[in-house]
């Protein structure tokens, strides 16, 4: 697992690279600190850092692909499931991805 040093210098990155309406998008669902959830069952990491939380979505950090990507959750701290779209996603384009649909997120 990443350590959250390694960690938050990503996310700092990526909060100096938004700028306009995904850096303010950014700071109302990013976490303060990082938390480490459960993830599913049959998920090959037991545990993943969870970075943002909007409604029942969050924003997770896939240690097994090294990328960011969007996961939804009934419980607050227990992933359900998790989606890669693409291998090696940053932070960054994952933010402005939700912004640019429209905050519809799928």
């Amino acid at each position: 697992m990443i350590d959250d040093k390694k960690l938050r210098d990503l996310i700092n990155n990526t909060d100096f690279l938004l700028e306009g309406l995904p850096k303010g998008f950014w700071r109302l669902i990013k976490l303060s600190t990082p938390e480490i959830w459960e993830s599913p069952d049959d998920d090959l990491n037991e545990y993943n850092w969870v970075v943002a939380t909007m409604g029942n979505h969050c924003v997770l950090y896939d240690d097994e692909n090294n990328s960011f990507c969007l996961g939804g959750f009934n419980n607050f701290g227990k992933i359900e499931y998790y989606s890669l779209n693409k291998p090696n996603l940053e932070l960054q384009y994952i933010i402005e991805s939700i912004v640019s649909s429209r905050f519809i997120i799928s």
